[in-house]
């Protein structure tokens, strides 16, 4: 049997952490799995959560992007304030 390769959905960079959603390779007749994840430039990667639908897994990146651009935005607040 030959194994159907993943794929990329959705990428983004924010705050040095790269924030990816992919479709996971499966064999032919398994269930789609997708699955994201955030790797920071210094650390370990962490799995955010696996869902079985598209639309989650987009919901749940685009929310996730969303989290951490409020969190940019708050730390160069913070940044401003100290100066």
């Amino acid at each position: 049997m030959q194994i159907i390769p993943g794929k990329q959905i959705a990428l983004n960079v924010i705050n040095n952490k790269e924030i990816s959603t992919v479709e996971l390779p499966r064999l032919p007749g398994d269930k789609v799995v997708y699955e994201t994840c955030v790797f920071p430039y210094i650390g370990d990667s962490k799995v955010i959560d696996c869902y079985d639908n598209i639309e989650q897994a987009h919901k749940t990146h685009n929310a996730l992007v969303r989290h951490e651009m409020e969190h940019e935005r708050a730390q160069k607040i913070l940044q401003k304030n100290n100066t």
